[in-house]
């Protein structure tokens, strides 16, 4: 999954299974509300679903360099997250 900040850094993210353990999930187990606002190219009625996860993984920062192509990537899921709390 792809998130844009604010600032226009874009960011890779994977979610984990919530069976996880509490002291082994993403982002210290606080509760995120995903909402995908991109898919085409893999499922278009995707687009707008939202999922509740407990265990985000953050993968880093995207270089600039790299936006274009994944922009066209196939695999691609663009999306806006929101942190709920535990």
């Amino acid at each position: 999954m792809i998130s844009i900040r604010d600032n226009g850094d874009w960011w890779h993210h994977n979610v984990g299974p919530e069976d996880h353990p509490q002291t082994m999930k993403g982002l210290d187990g606080k509760k995120w509300l995903i909402t995908v606002t991109e898919n085409e190219a893999n499922n278009p009625k995707l687009v707008g679903k939202t999922l509740e996860t407990t265990n985000l993984w953050v993968q880093g920062k995207i270089p600039k360099e790299y936006h274009k192509v994944m922009i066209t990537a196939p695999g691609k899921i663009f999306v806006t997250m929101k942190n709920i709390g535990y």
